[in-house]
């Protein structure tokens, strides 16, 4: 397959990881227009947000094993069809209940974006440019995320969100007919024909790596559960902030992304310490939220405080690294499915924690402010429990480390 092809097809599976990131983020933005229509309270909300995470984080290691076993060619587009049927339910019902299962969905098939593209990447590419490829990929990823903040809440404006959802519908239609017909068969590459059962209780009976996947959800809170739903209406609610100013600062968090994710992989290579460099972004993140919290702050500052959480929350890509340097090599990809899946179910658990804590305190009787103020603590709060996890492990990982530098 020569060159302008390869690059192509990543080229689509790029453009299918940034359209999962406009999806994830889309009910943010429709907020306000989604309660009124399905008459939801925050509870709901938040269960139709977290939902999500509950269908991204299952299905890893199905699709995983998909990948490995069937052709890309068809198990793309069949993933990328049923993520864009996962926002039909927006804009033909009108009971909840919908699209809570269209929003599962939408995690099922997201799935195959980030993994879609390591197979891609691994297939097409030559192992030096890996690194390349994929943070690029990334990038163009992240700029789905950025697009779907203050340029579509104007949008919005203009033409409607029906209108929208609509268009994004029509959008991942076009993406699975262009995967499948644009990536080959590659009917030279073998299908992997190990156990995949086994492989998995190696994983999970290393409580170390599941401790640090743990310690990674708990810290996923200000991506998976400020940026891409809360954030908005924090700001309306809080701040006083219109909707293209809230959805700017929102969409911030994925810019300090673009920037921190060879930021903080530069700091763990200098450092040789990966679990000192996720150390540092958890405390980032915990004074971050304690600014933003205090109230008193200007536009500027909170400008900068959402860079900063999203330069930490790249803190991420460290995580898998540090399991890489833990894990059998030949178990390294299926590893990385494991630590994403448990750091994205902790996307529905924040989710589901503060929308049920924000109806709580109304249900009490406190001030719309100070509902959102303490729904949005939920967040630095589990931090400090990650931070407890990472500094009980510090020495016993980089020892492990150590020792498996030397195997």
């Amino acid at each position: 397959m020569n060159q302008s092809k390869s690059l192509l097809v990543w080229l689509i599976g790029a453009l299918f990881y940034a359209y999962q990131y406009v999806l994830r983020v889309v009910p943010n933005l429709i907020l306000p227009e989604l309660t009124n229509h399905f008459g939801m309270n925050e509870q709901q909300i938040g269960q139709i947000s977290g939902i999500y995470y509950i269908g991204y984080a299952l299905m890893h290691i199905p699709v995983g094993i998909m990948l490995d076993r069937f052709k890309l060619k068809y198990v793309l587009p069949i993933m990328s069809l049923i993520a864009t049927a996962g926002m039909i339910p927006l804009v033909i019902s009108d009971v909840w209940v919908y699209p809570l299962l269209g929003r599962f969905l939408l995690g099922c098939g997201s799935t195959a974006a980030i993994l879609g593209l390591f197979k891609i990447i691994n297939l097409l590419f030559p192992p030096e440019k890996f690194s390349r490829m994929l943070s690029i990929a990334v990038t163009i990823g992240l700029g789905g995320a950025i697009y779907a903040g203050a340029p579509l809440d104007m949008l919005m404006v203009k033409i409607g969100w029906r209108e929208i959802i609509w268009g994004l519908i029509y959008l991942g239609v076009g993406l699975s007919v262009a995967f499948y017909l644009f990536i080959p068969r590659m009917d030279h590459i073998k299908p992997s024909k190990g156990t995949p059962l086994q492989d998995l209780k190696i994983i999970f009976s290393h409580p170390t790596i599941i401790l640090i996947c743990i310690t990674g959800g708990l810290m996923i809170g200000p991506l998976e559960g400020f940026a891409d739903t809360w954030g908005k209406q924090f700001f309306k609610t809080v701040y006083n902030f219109d909707n293209q100013e809230a959805a700017w600062l929102t969409s911030l968090v994925f810019i300090g992304m673009c920037f921190g994710a060879p930021l903080v992989s530069l700091m763990s290579e200098k450092l040789k310490n990966d679990i000192f460099s996720i150390l540092i972004c958890n405390f980032i993140m915990i004074l971050a939220f304690g600014w933003l919290l205090s109230q008193g702050i200007s536009k500027a500052s909170i400008a900068v405080i959402m860079t900063m959480i999203g330069v930490a929350s790249s803190y991420q890509i460290t995580i898998v690294t540090l399991i890489m340097k833990l894990i059998d090599s030949r178990l390294s990809a299926l590893a990385s499915a494991v630590a994403n899946m448990i750091m994205m179910l902790f996307g529905y658990l924040f989710h589901t924690i503060i929308g049920l804590s924000i109806k709580f305190t109304s249900e009490i009787g406190l001030g719309v402010v100070d509902q959102y103020k303490i729904g949005i603590t939920m967040i630095p709060l589990m931090m400090l429990g990650a931070l407890l996890i990472l500094l009980s492990l510090y020495r016993k990982v980089n020892r492990q480390v150590r020792l498996r530098a030397h195997i």
